[in-house]
């Protein structure tokens, strides 16, 4: 075996998982490019007031997760958008508390018990709010409703904010992973020393590994272009940090 040769192609380390990389967050992006033109997702954040254990806070976060600008029109007359709870709470108050873009004119629509309507002028892709509602009800209450012209039948929610190539890429390794250690073991504790057979029962390993390299690195491109990930984290470090501009409005 010419040890050489593997000298001079160590960048085959590097090269061959991250083309994979791209070829994979390539693909995904096409893959919802077209088959998500029209879409909105959302994620749900609900926590009991500290200081009135009986009341519940949840935070909706929408944005525009397809390539064509959104309007109010966008959505069917009869099926607007909207948040509403998913069983009967008595609904205390609503508000808009971030928008993207204050010219998007974000507002609250009509009230009705624990719906709220959500009124807007325009959406560009990546570009949303966040709404907020006081309410006595219990943990994961409240959901985004409402039909798309032309576009997804359902709203998107966002339960898990791990990017799936992530998981697949942890699962790639873990096996990769045992493969190697059991090949190694069988070879030294077994047979006190490596066996001629020892190369290609280790190869699939690094395969393996090389392969979960590459998920690795396209989770990590795509969770830091999600534009919805970003409004997340932006708007709860405003929150956190106290920087917040505060309610935009109120019912």
């Amino acid at each position: 075996m010419d040890v050489s040769a593997f000298d001079a192609s160590w960048w085959l380390s590097i090269a061959v998982p991250l083309a994979i990389s791209l070829f994979l967050f390539g693909t995904s992006k096409l893959y919802w490019s077209v088959v998500r033109a029209t879409s909105i997702s959302y994620h749900v954040k609900e926590e009991r007031l500290p200081h009135v254990s009986a009341l519940v806070r949840s935070v909706v976060t929408v944005w525009n997760d397809g390539t064509s600008v959104l309007d109010n029109s966008s959505f069917a007359s009869l099926d607007p958008l909207r948040v509403e709870a998913r069983s009967a709470v008595n609904l205390i108050s609503t508000k808009i508390t971030h928008v993207s873009h204050p010219v998007s004119n974000v507002k609250l629509g009509e009230r009705t018990g624990a719906m709220q309507i959500i009124e807007f002028e325009f959406l560009n892709p990546g570009e949303g709010f966040r709404w907020e509602g006081l309410h006595d009800g219990g943990s994961d209450c409240f959901e985004l409703k409402g039909v798309l012209k032309g576009g997804d039948k359902h709203l998107h929610r966002r339960t898990v904010r791990i990017n799936p190539m992530f998981k697949i890429g942890g699962l790639f390794l873990c096996i990769g992973g045992l493969i190697d250690t059991y090949s190694t073991l069988i070879n030294v504790a077994i047979h006190k020393g490596f066996q001629s057979w020892w190369f290609w029962s280790f190869l699939p390993g690094p395969l393996l590994m090389t392969t979960a390299a590459a998920f690795f690195v396209s989770g990590f491109l795509a969770v830091n272009r999600d534009r919805g990930e970003r409004l997340i984290d932006k708007w709860d470090k405003q929150e956190n940090d106290g920087t917040a501009l505060g309610s935009l409005h109120d019912a």
